[in-house]
């Protein structure tokens, strides 16, 4: 994952200054299709987080899944509990951008018995469906279609969705 910022720093060395803005803009916003270490700030809400690092703070949804208004103090809650569990330190995978400049992502941790991807853990929850016009846009669509499937077949109210 770590290529584009490999080339980046080539180019600088190439041809100076226009490769160097992009770097300064990486440190922005989460860089598209590459994992970068953030932190959060605050869970705004199920689905949604503000991430913040070296002084920047940005919006981040989550992608490929919807969380109903219904779920959303539980869903908001879970996020916050994954988050503390690791110093509220994530890892975003952005896939785009949304016209507000939401960054549009797959958040992760990373702890001792492997990584939590969030979509998973509210899909698994029964917290969450997927958004079946976004979901090819993130990385790990199939394992997020697994948890989908297997809340279905866990959760007999979500057997209607």
């Amino acid at each position: 994952m770590k290529r584009p910022i490999l080339v980046a720093l080539g180019l600088s060395c190439l041809s100076g200054l226009g490769a160097g803005a992009l770097i300064v803009w990486q440190n922005q916003t989460p860089a598209d299709g590459v994992s970068e270490a953030w932190l959060v700030v605050d869970v705004t809400n199920g689905d949604t987080l503000t991430i913040g690092r070296q002084g920047q703070v940005q919006q981040a949804r989550l992608c490929g899944i919807n969380v109903a208004p219904l779920h959303d103090t539980e869903a908001k809650a879970l996020l916050q509990h994954l988050s503390n569990q690791v110093d509220n330190s994530v890892q975003i995978v952005a896939v785009s951008h949304d016209p507000d400049r939401t960054v549009v992502a797959e958040i992760y941790t990373i702890h001792s018995s492997g990584e939590t991807l969030f979509q998973e853990a509210l899909l698994l929850g029964g917290l969450a469906d997927l958004n079946t016009n976004e979901l090819q846009t993130c990385p790990n669509a199939y394992s997020m279609q697994l948890a989908a499937d297997s809340a279905r077949n866990s959760h007999p109210s979500m057997q209607t969705r």
